[in-house]
């Protein structure tokens, strides 16, 4: 993560066409840190879409995570009755329900400038994500 240009974030997202994920409890990531020193100390999002925030220009639902090792892969789990609850756009807050569940669009992992540690090289390795039961 760069503070150069205005900088300060970046992201990586999988279209998923209006899943209906009301079958399951919420979303997992089974990851770690790609570098033990430098990765460890780094606070992850894990970002969320439903129908109504494709529509509305930078509207999503975030998490955020940290990964303890870079030897061990963790599962993190986010529930969507705790995780999902409070929209956003562009960092800010919206008046809006939680996450709509049977019209999720889209999942992706991001990382924002804000403490000095989040500030330059990073990793996250990730070897599967999807809806738990």
């Amino acid at each position: 993560v760069r503070l150069e240009n205005n900088g300060g974030f970046a992201s990586v997202r999988r279209a998923l066409p209006n899943s209906d994920a009301s079958a399951y409890k919420g979303v997992y990531v089974k990851c770690k840190a790609a570098m033990k020193e430098r990765d460890e100390k780094k606070q992850f999002l894990l970002l969320a879409k439903d129908a109504e925030c494709s529509r509305n220009f930078g509207t999503n639902f975030k998490s955020a995570f940290t990964v303890k090792s870079a030897d061990d892969w963790e599962v993190k789990l986010f529930p969507f009755e705790k995780c999902f609850k409070k929209g956003e756009r562009m960092g800010r807050p919206i008046e809006r329900g939680p996450i709509n569940v049977k019209e999720v669009t889209e999942l992706g992992l991001m990382i924002l400038r804000g403490e000095e540690a989040q500030v330059g090289n990073f990793g996250l390795d990730v070897e599967e994500f999807g809806f738990y039961v």
